[in-house]
């Protein structure tokens, strides 16, 4: 039953096209990846019925399960640092499904950013590099729109990063939240 369901997931995500690309420049500061539809998008997106839905949403579950045991560990670790290693050390171990791995990226780094480096703490060159880590995986994995506290997180990286990073970012956001807009209007 558990490999029936995985292929089910696995062939409705074979399925789907990757969107194009955001305003990818060979000189970007950032390396887009292909944007991998969500199970609520595939839900939406799929002609089978709704046991065939329900199991799209119990295998991406199954998933990414151990992503959000992951994440748990990391935010309730002793000190943000060590949890920021343990969840770094989580996400080398790629997943071989790449839209999985981007899945098990998006989840971490939102959670983490939420849960640990976007808050009211003294800000120190390495909550910054941490803070850069985290929302360039959110800018290349396309979940712009997604994130409300993208904003605060590239204004706590001024300084950190180069004024023509943070334009670029900015934009990314701005373009990516257009055109998220335009598509749910």
């Amino acid at each position: 039953m558990r490999l029936l369901l995985c292929s089910a997931l696995l062939v409705s995500l074979a399925a789907c096209q990757p969107s194009e690309p955001v305003g990818h420049e060979s000189d970007s500061f950032f390396v887009l990846k292909d944007a991998y539809p969500t199970p609520r998008q595939l839900a939406i997106q799929g002609n089978g019925d709704a046991e065939q839905k329900r199991a799209i949403w119990r295998t991406h579950y199954e998933m990414i399960r151990p992503t959000r045991d992951a994440l748990r560990s990391a935010i309730s670790a002793e000190t943000w640092t060590e949890g920021d290693r343990a969840l770094r050390a989580f996400l080398a171990d790629a997943h071989p499904d790449v839209a999985v791995q981007s899945r098990r990226e998006v989840i971490a780094a939102s959670g983490f950013l939420h849960g640990h480096l976007v808050n009211n703490d003294p800000l120190t060159r390495e909550r910054q590099e941490a803070i850069a880590y985290y929302t360039t995986l959110l800018i290349e994995n396309q979940t712009i729109p997604s994130i409300t506290y993208l904003g605060p997180a590239l204004d706590r990286l001024e300084g950190y990063w180069s004024n023509a990073k943070l334009a670029e970012a900015r934009q990314l956001v701005a373009e990516s939240t257009s055109r998220s807009g335009a598509r749910t209007s």
